[in-house]
């Protein structure tokens, strides 16, 4: 058992996905939010497309893994700095391509706010 599980676990829903499915979903999230990958294994052997990633966005450690419906998964709300437009802007530019939905919101106590469930399901709440 690891010592310090991540702290947040997202599911993909990735059907019959592959090892390159799955370094292509931490890719996509490092474009969107500068993730860092921290780990990568395949918790049984016999299956080598069962792969997981740890990754880091913004100081929290999310577990990518395989899922097993098509269900939409909570990806969280993130707030970012309202000086750092650039970064909530590229985030919902990345999230958005190929996106399940989108929906642009703009409130005086969240001015750029990006509601987002992306290609892999997972469902996003940016903001500033």
């Amino acid at each position: 058992m690891e010592s310090n599980p991540p702290r947040f676990s997202m599911c993909f829903e990735i059907k019959n996905h592959t090892y390159q499915e799955m370094q292509d979903a931490f890719l996509f999230y490092q474009k969107a939010f500068g993730a860092k990958k921290l780990k990568e294994f395949f918790p049984y052997q016999s299956d080598e497309n069962n792969l997981h990633i740890i990754m880091e966005i913004h100081g929290i450690d999310i577990l990518l893994h395989p899922g097993g419906d098509d269900a939409n998964q909570c990806g969280g709300s993130w707030e970012f700095e309202r000086e750092d437009v650039q970064g909530l802007q590229n985030a919902i530019n990345v999230l958005s391509k190929y996106a399940r939905s989108v929906r642009m919101e703009s409130w005086p106590h969240w001015p750029i706010t990006a509601f987002i469930v992306d290609k892999y399901g997972v469902s996003w709440a940016l903001h500033n």
